[in-house]
């Protein structure tokens, strides 16, 4: 470790240098996420859970899929 930066500029700089010059690491995949609905009501009220429907013209970008949880169906 170099400074005082809590991180490890060597590693950093390793890991950087493997996605920029030999295009290593994971790869986006475009889609669209879809919900399921409860007795087939699309409200907020009613959201069952997600499925991830992968397609190259998808608006959405993901390095890991969706994981449906409890916390999600907290109002904002």
């Amino acid at each position: 470790m170099e400074g005082v930066n809590k991180f490890n500029k060597i590693k950093i700089s390793e890991q950087l240098a493997a996605i920029r010059l030999h295009k290593l690491g994971p790869r986006p995949v475009s889609g669209y996420i879809d919900y399921f609905y409860k007795n087939g009501k699309h409200t907020y009220e009613n959201i069952d859970g997600i499925k991830w429907i992968p397609h190259p013209d998808g608006k959405v970008k993901i390095l890991e899929h969706p994981v449906w949880s409890e916390l999600y169906m907290e109002e904002i």
